[in-house]
């Protein structure tokens, strides 16, 4: 029942990305994974598909012509500000959540419990050489019809890992809604070798929910050409997509965010179970990212490193990590 309304939801809202006035549309794949850092368990698969669009804004009144209605209502959001240019994207995107002993067929009730989670969700930023804001709107479904235990399962079963055996005590079915915000300051841009470039600025992040509800504060360190067209970009948001169009042809954009943060709940690690269990939610996190994206030909290839602290704090281990790798490219 939750998928089939899912599709039905992104089916509209991608068609409203197409009605926005726009320059350019872009798309991109994710996907995230733990084997990739030569661990399996906490986060252990991500993937996501976005489709958006590059907008000119107004810059005496900051507003681009004809946004659609999602869009307008994510640019109230916004506080003022001088913009040069929007994006707005519709993405969907799937994780999952498990034990590291997934071959475990018995209930852990010191470990992270087994979830799936898909989440359908809006974007829209705007954008400026020195400042950026960027909103979130999603809803999501976690539990059985998710999809996690299919793909954790038949994906296992394809490259002959051994098969995950707790599923039957995931987090149990419950539709979520989330809002999130980040605005972006720039600290310094300064030249260097070659024409090339490097950046500090400041970000603050935020997320309220019954997914995840957490404040955080950032510093993203940048280098490349030309930053001042791509400034604001970058976000720890999951799945959160970019126009990388502005990057100059095979130029490598190197960069690293990292920042530190309150987390009220996460309904992954606090959600209803068919069992009893004494985890809680580790409530001060610090999240570190370190990454390049490579564009060539009207494509964009990223790969990052992705280390978090713990998500519960019965965890043995402080630090968990994951790789991501993205392409995009225009429409």
């Amino acid at each position: 029942m939750i998928r089939p309304a899912l599709l039905v939801v992104a089916s509209v809202v991608f068609s409203y990305v197409n009605q926005a006035h726009a320059n350019e549309h872009y798309w991109q794949i994710q996907w995230d994974n733990d084997v990739l850092v030569g661990t399996d368990g906490n986060f252990t698969n991500g993937v996501a598909l976005s489709l958006g669009k590059s907008l000119v804004l107004n810059k005496a009144n900051a507003t681009p012509a004809r946004l659609n209605l999602i869009s307008q209502f994510q640019q109230v959001l916004t506080f003022e500000q001088e913009a040069e240019h929007a994006q707005i994207s519709a993405t969907l995107s799937q994780r999952i959540f498990t034990p590291e002993d997934f071959e475990n067929p018995q209930v852990q009730i010191y470990d992270r419990p087994y979830a799936g989670y898909v989440e359908l969700q809006s974007y829209y930023g705007q954008f400026s050489p020195s400042r950026s804001q960027k909103n979130w709107l999603a809803i999501g479904y976690i539990g059985q019809d998710s999809g996690g235990q299919y793909v954790h399962e038949t994906v296992h079963d394809m490259i002959g890992s051994p098969a995950p055996m707790g599923w039957h005590y995931q987090i149990e079915e419950q539709v979520t809604a989330q809002f999130a915000y980040q605005a972006d300051y720039l600290i310094f841009r300064e030249a260097f070798n070659a024409n090339k470039e490097w950046e500090l600025s400041t970000y603050s992040y935020s997320q309220i929910g019954n997914y995840k509800s957490e404040t955080n504060l950032g510093l993203i360190l940048r280098s490349s050409r030309q930053l001042a067209d791509s400034f604001g970009f970058l976000s720890p948001h999951y799945a959160h997509s970019s126009d990388w169009s502005s990057l100059t042809d095979s130029q490598w954009l190197y960069y690293g965010y990292a920042h530190v943060g309150y987390r009220f709940n996460d309904l992954t690690i606090d959600g209803d179970l068919p069992y009893q269990t004494p985890i809680e939610v580790n409530h001060v996190q610090i999240s570190t990212t370190a990454g390049v994206i490579y564009p060539y030909s009207g494509f964009a290839f990223g790969f990052k490193v992705n280390a978090y602290t713990k998500a519960f704090k019965q965890d043995s281990k402080h630090w968990h990590a994951y790789a991501s790798l993205s392409l995009s490219g225009m429409l």
